[in-house]
């Protein structure tokens, strides 16, 4: 066998453990699962080398070197959908994996992954309404800036995707997953949330001391109890900028997900919850910055040895 193909073997070898060592190491804090960090390192990581499982209830969509800014105007509520519903003819598109897709949909939805989208010229003229999982909505509003940048005429997002319609009792075929877990944010994925302006986040007082890790117009303390549902809707209001989702950070599981039930009965926003606490926060952000160094240096040469 000539010498050059006896190498590939090796070099093969060394490249596969190369990928493994950075999928290895964006799962660092977030349980392995690479989808959950979304950082422009991370981003870059994603797109080349990494592969990772759906989450239990969507995945994260896959970025374009150039995402482009949200475009918050293509967000419709779950009434508007049900209203255009009714009165006349458009397509549901869900982004969402297969699998997900599989185990529960909107009745008459289309399954296509949202890269493949640009390609479906015969869905230019129609009224499109994009939804995901509902969490990090953010990808979907620049994936609809950029569908209309390419010339389709009528795209929405539906304002919290698949967790807004099943927790407003939209009907379904399949078996979703319950609402409470469903709604609840980890470290990483309230990082994501984080970088979006539109969303409103609300901290109970054991979570002050995050205050500064927020957008200052966005951040409320809100006392506990019944009146926290009517409360949190009045800070909202007071930002005088539409809310993508209300996100209430605390360390009460039970109490905060009664709680969003309420307050999800009381708006069309979506809610999200989390609760795992100040040090998860802290160490999912330790991740990110780790992986930003490590890819702000310059690879090591892979070398081949016989």
């Amino acid at each position: 066998m000539n010498e050059q193909y006896r190498k590939w073997p090796l070099c093969c070898t060394l490249l596969g453990a190369l990928v493994a060592g950075v999928c290895s190491a964006a799962g660092t804090g977030a349980g392995g699962n690479l989808e959950t960090v979304s950082t422009p390192a991370m981003e870059s990581i994603k797109s080349n080398v990494c592969r990772a499982e759906d989450q239990s209830f969507g995945e994260q969509l896959p970025e374009a070197p150039d995402a482009g800014a949200p475009d918050f105007s293509c967000a419709i509520t779950y009434t508007q959908l049900t209203e255009r519903l009714r009165s006349g003819r458009l397509h549901i598109v869900d982004v969402r994996s297969p699998s997900l897709f599989n185990d529960f949909h909107i009745d008459g939805a289309l399954n296509i992954a949202a890269g493949e989208l640009h390609a479906k010229a015969y869905l230019q003229q129609s009224p499109l309404v994009l939804t995901g999982s509902g969490k990090n909505d953010v990808q979907l509003y620049r994936l609809c800036r950029r569908l209309h940048d390419a010339g389709f005429k009528s795209v929405s997002v539906l304002q919290g995707g698949m967790l807004i319609w099943g927790a407003k009792g939209g009907s379904v075929l399949g078996q979703p997953p319950a609402v409470a877990p469903s709604r609840q944010l980890s470290a990483q994925e309230l990082l994501l949330e984080k970088e979006f302006a539109h969303n409103h986040f609300v901290l109970m007082p054991e979570m002050l001391s995050l205050r500064n890790q927020f957008p200052p117009a966005s951040v409320q303390a809100q006392i506990r109890g019944k009146g926290l549902p009517e409360a949190v809707l009045r800070s909202v209001k007071a930002r005088h900028q539409r809310a993508s989702a209300i996100i209430m950070i605390g360390s009460n599981a039970l109490a905060f997900h009664s709680q969003a039930d309420a307050l999800q009965k009381q708006t069309d926003i979506p809610v999200l919850v989390f609760v795992d606490g100040k040090n998860a926060v802290k160490e999912a952000e330790a991740a990110q910055r780790a992986i930003i160094a490590s890819r702000s240096r310059p690879p090591r040469p892979q070398q081949c040895s016989q």
